[in-house]
Order: C-alpha cells, then sequence, then structure tokens
C-alpha cells in the first residue's frame, strides 16, 4: 500500500486510521465494570500465549468481602478498563542514516514508523497473535526518491493467526512466521519464511522475516514434539525495488515474474526431541525457491520463475556450562540455479546442495555473549555455466554483545566474512534505554569487498551510519 503523502486519499485514509484507533480507545476506556463477587476469581489464562502449553497463569484473587452480605458495584480499575488495550503494545520509531563515503555523506533513510502487536488468550483454549506496521518514508528517503514523492506510506502486517488448543493439539490458521534451525549465520534449515531483503543487510533477522498465509499445527507426545505446516500461497523474498538504493538488476532487460498458481502450495513437517541438556530436530518439506531465475534470451520476453525442490534438514545443540553448542545440516535436492549459455541466454538448471553450519555460544553468565559460527555452501551438481554462484563456498559469522550500566546500554559487533575471498562486513551497534518506554540506538556499518565475484562487491560503497529513537506504548 502506497500514496503519495500529499495526495487526497492519503489524508483520508490517515484520518480514518486515526480516528478509529480514537474510538477503540475511547470505547474501551469506558467499558463500565462489572457487578462481580468480592470473593470472585478471574478466569484462569494461559501463560505466554501458548508458549509454556498446559501451564497456568497466576491468579488474581479479590481481597475477601468484611462488609454486610450484599454485593456491590465495583469502581472500574484501569486494567478494567483497558481490557483489551493492556494486551497492545506500540511502538513509534524514527529511522535516519547516512551513506558515508570518500566524496562526504548523504542522506539514505529518513523514515518514521509504527508498530501494532497484539496477542492475547481467551476463551477455553485460543489466542490471538496480530504483528504489523504502517511506515512513512520523508524527503530524501532513497523509497520515497525512487518514487519521486516528498513521501510515501507502506503498511504490512507481519503476522495475524488465531490459534487453539486442545490436549496435546494446538492448530493456528492465518499468516504466521515459522523458525528452523539453531543457527543464524546463513540461510541453513530457517527456509520457511521468507525475507525482506529491501534494506539489504541493514535490518535484523528478526523482522527481516516475512509471514506466509498458511495452517499449521503441533503435536506434543513422549516420543517428540511434532510440527506440520501447509500453505497454498507460499510468499517470495523480498528484493529492492527498482530505483531504490540497493536495488541491483542483474540482466539488462525486462524480466515477467512468472508466479506459481494459487495452489502450487508448500507442506512440510518437524520432529523435536529434547533429551536433558541435548536437542535434536528433524525436517523435511516440498518447497518453492524464495528467489526467481530468469529464463530467456535477451531481446525477447524473459520470465522469473520459481523452482520446486525437496528439503531435508538435522539441527541440534547441546549444552556444557556456559557453552551451547549448534549446528544444522540440510540437503537440498533439485535446488533451481540461474544459468548463462551464452552472454544473452538466461536458464534454470538443477543442481543437489549441501548446506552446513556449525556454531558455538558462550554466555559468561549475563555479562557478555559471543557466538561463533561456520557456514559452508556444497554444490554437488556444479558446473560452469553456474551464474554467480560457486561450488564450495565456505563463511565466518561472529557476534559479540555486551551489556553495561545495570543493562542500559549494550554494546554489539557482528561481522560475516567470505573466508575464500576475504569479503566482509561490519557492523557495531549502541542501544541505550532511557526507560522502560524510550531507546536510543546508533550502528555503523562497512563493508570490505576487494574481490569482483563476491555478492558485497556492487555495495562496497554501501557504508552507513544510522540512528534510531523508539517510543513504547
Amino acid at each position: 500500500m502506497k500514496f503519495s503523502f500529499l495526495s487526497r486519499g492519503k489524508r483520508i485514509i490517515c484520518l480514518l486510521v486515526w480516528c478509529f484507533f480514537f474510538m477503540v480507545h475511547w470505547a474501551l476506556a469506558d467499558t463500565p465494570g462489572e457487578l462481580t463477587s468480592p470473593n470472585s476469581v478471574e478466569a484462569l489464562e494461559l501463560s505466554g500465549g501458548f508458549d509454556n502449553f498446559g501451564e497456568l497463569g497466576e491468579f488474581d484473587v479479590f481481597e475477601t468481602f468484611d462488609g454486610d452480605d450484599t454485593f456491590q458495584e465495583e469502581i472500574p480499575t484501569e486494567t478494567e478498563k483497558s481490557f483489551f488495550l493492556k494486551d497492545l503494545t506500540l511502538t513509534f520509531a524514527h529511522d535516519l542514516s547516512w551513506a558515508v563515503q570518500a566524496s562526504g555523506s548523504e542522506v539514505v533513510t529518513n523514515r518514521s514508523s509504527l508498530r501494532w502487536e497484539f496477542d492475547r488468550s481467551f476463551g477455553d483454549g485460543f489466542f490471538v497473535k496480530f504483528d504489523a506496521g504502517t511506515s512513512l518514508y520523508l524527503q530524501n528517503d532513497h523509497v520515497a526518491d525512487a518514487e519521486g514523492k516528498s513521501a510515501v506510506v507502506d503498511g504490512k502486517i507481519r503476522e495475524f493467526y488465531i490459534q487453539a488448543g486442545f490436549d496435546k493439539w494446538m492448530i493456528r490458521a492465518g499468516k504466521q512466521v515459522v523458525v528452523w534451525g539453531e543457527t543464524d549465520g546463513d540461510v541453513i534449515n530457517d527456509v520457511i519464511s521468507p525475507r525482506d531483503l529491501s534494506e539489504f543487510v541493514f535490518m535484523d533477522l528478526e523482522d527481516a522475516r516475512l509471514g506466509q498465509y498458511m495452517l499449521s499445527m503441533d503435536y506434543y507426545s513422549k516420543l517428540g514434539d511434532f510440527f506440520w505446516f501447509f500453505t497454498l500461497d507460499p510468499g517470495f523474498n523480498d528484493n529492492p525495488s527498482q530505483g531504490t538504493r540497493y536495488f541491483r538488476e542483474k540482466y539488462p532487460f525486462v524480466v515477467i515474474l512468472d508466479r506459481p498458481h494459487f495452489f502450487h502450495g508448500e507442506l512440510g513437517v518437524k520432529w523435536k526431541k529434547i533429551y536433558d541438556k541435548f536437542e535434536i530436530s528433524l525436517m523435511t518439506a516440498s518447497l518453492l525457491g524464495n528467489d526467481r531465475v530468469v529464463v530467456g534470451s535477451d531481446g525477447e520476453a524473459c520470465r522469473g520463475v520459481y523452482g520446486r525442490y525437496n528439503f531435508y534438514g538435522v539441527g541440534a545443540s547441546y549444552t556444557i556450562g556456559s557453552f551451547l553448542f549448534k549446528m544444522d545440516i540440510a540437503f537440498k535436492k533439485d535446488f533451481l540455479f540461474q544459468s548463462m549459455e551464452t552472454l544473452s541466454q538466461y536458464s534454470a538448471e538443477q543442481g543437489n546442495v549441501w548446506d552446513t553450519a556449525f556454531a558455538m555460544e558462550y554466555d559468561a553468565n549475563g555479562r557478555y555473549v559471543i557466538n561463533i559460527e561456520l557456514t559452508n555452501r556444497y554444490i554437488v551438481d556444479y558446473t560452469s555455466e553456474f551464474y554467480g554462484v560457486k561450488k564450495n563456498n565456505t563463511g565466518l559469522y561472529f557476534q559479540y554483545n555486551k551489556s553495561f550500566f545495570r543493562d542500559t546500554l549494550t554494546i554489539e559487533y557482528v561481522c560475516y566474512s567470505e573466508v575464500s575471498k576475504k569479503n566482509a562486513f561490519h557492523k557495531i551497534g549502541f542501544d541505550y534505554d532511557f526507560s522502560d518506554d524510550i531507546e536510543f540506538s546508533m550502528e555503523y556499518v562497512f563493508f570490505q569487498a576487494p574481490h569482483g565475484d563476491s555478492f558485497l562487491w556492487n555495495h562496497r560503497n554501501e557504508d552507513r551510519v544510522g540512528l534510531e529513537l523508539k517510543f513504547y506504548y
């Protein structure tokens, strides 16, 4: 959803949105109190939105009535007034960043955002989750500049689903984010949810994952925990739009996306078992690639297709004292790669792939955390016609996180490096909590890309300094 900031339609929509939230807040704030027995107990709710399935939350018991044996209408408390709003979290943020180059600096992002997060248990074993955001891209932001407008508004629903729990079963329907795997350095087993790549590496992984409309189900047994999912309308990676700062088109011609039909869905199953300090998962799925592959010749209509492949994965972790060892191994059969027969002839070639990652995480009793991951991709059926990939590629991921001043200040350093080519990007971040409701962040990202065949080469001059201020309500 994008429209001009100065347009009449935009003003009407913004007015309606704010009127809606004002009316909801006014209506809920004036909800009358209920006639209740002085010795009554509030209904029990499942804690953590079913994260700890089967464990009851705390009782909220009213004080014993010492007066006459008559009932009186209680004055509604602030919590009772905000019956729904107490489960709603609003995050207001403004992000401002500059590209830092030898020739000077220029504004890259200048945007405000509002995020709505709502999750609540209700009824007998039901839970609803809603997570959405609206962004206002202001003048000099690369998204607004790409459309030639003074401001652009964009909205997105990340998750919106309802969940029901029955004994050992849990069923969800709606837009969901599914996370598989143990490691974070590369896409090994975390292949279900597509990602938002519109800001390249400048978006946190948690925020980059995109939801898909699906039906999922959990079953808990002595043999382990089982998870199934099925979607008829799979999503794909959200790549940078044409004209934006991080748009890098590989093909010097128009590509028409050949999106799968509605019934070309995805499905998969995962089994997980915990043995004391050891956890293991087995996964398999039939999936469509999250990135397109171009088929056709220069001078004619080329199609961007998404190929189907079979996925088989293993994930494991083991804790020894302050150390956590993690592993992800995946075999991707008939994975679709871009192939170039000539300088103007593009085609798609299938290949079998082994993706692996081994990681070690050390937690110094909360004083600091170090995470080191070694990743590798090996293409079994590699040929010289494969475009933009290598037969064997190894990466190193390093993360250091330390808190100061009673956890109000956090410093983080992240580095990802292609070992064989010595290409890397580095991120240094500072987060400071002024209070429980106000957070300020600053980060600096810089690139090292001396080799032209690296995926970082086209972004070697994109060093960036960013500031962000958040308000939580």
